[in-house]
């Protein structure tokens, strides 16, 4: 079996924040909808204001744009996981030494969290919320504040 992997390079403005969805076993050439296996939007390739639909691995950018102010950026798995990812800065920063979640995580993934493709193949793996849509893991209603 084949594996194939995409490297996707994002330039973005001095002035930009948004987010950026890792997505597997796109297909954009057909009328395949969704067009992706994973955190797919809306079966299009350019999300365009549109929330990828979790789970994911998401990265998080917010550029100042101004050299005096620190941009940020993360790359999260609150949304659960489904590739690895890296961010990479044109300067580098001490400061900034955490850069990617590089390890292929649905190794690891339970397997009351894995969802699979038509192959069998772990293609991602949910957060606790996505997987049981529960109030205390999904920290709505009476889990909602940061006490609890």
């Amino acid at each position: 079996m084949k594996s194939l992997q995409a490297e996707q390079q994002f330039v973005a403005p001095w002035l930009w924040n948004g987010r950026i969805w890792a997505r597997r076993g796109c297909k954009f050439d057909s009328n395949w909808q969704p067009a992706c296996e994973t955190d797919d939007c809306d079966g299009r390739l350019q999300c365009n204001g549109l929330i990828g639909k979790p789970p994911a691995t998401l990265v998080q950018v917010t550029l100042q744009g101004d050299k005096d102010k620190p941009n940020f950026y993360d790359v999260s798995l609150v949304d659960s996981y489904n590739l690895p990812v890296s961010v990479a800065t044109q300067s580098f920063s001490p400061k900034c030494t955490i850069r990617s979640c590089s390890k292929n995580l649905n190794n690891l993934c339970p397997q009351e969290l894995q969802v699979v493709n038509k192959d069998g193949k772990i293609v991602t793996c949910r957060n606790a919320c996505l997987a049981f849509d529960i109030d205390s893991f999904c920290c709505r209603n009476e889990y909602g504040t940061s006490e609890k």
